[in-house]
């Protein structure tokens, strides 16, 4: 991973990290993550990848929603 970006926003540190999507498709998206203050605001596609060209599958591009609303609920 690679941090391309870092500034001050609202006084919360902002991050845009380089990964890639966990999908096991055959293009493996370049992704942009965006990080606020610790939390995952954004994923975009990286033009890097020369065979999506920055595009992103909806999947993909709802990761940001996805890793903080499906939650399995364990009972004590």
């Amino acid at each position: 991973m690679t941090c391309s970006f870092i500034m001050v926003y609202r006084l919360k540190l902002v991050m845009s990290i380089a990964s890639v999507c966990p999908r096991d498709c055959y293009d493996t998206c370049f992704l942009k993550v965006v990080v606020r203050g610790g939390k995952v605001v954004s994923v975009v596609g990286d033009d890097a990848n020369p065979i999506t060209g920055g595009f992103t599958c909806p999947r993909g591009a709802r990761d940001n929603v996805r890793v903080y609303v499906n939650k399995v609920a364990v009972r004590d």
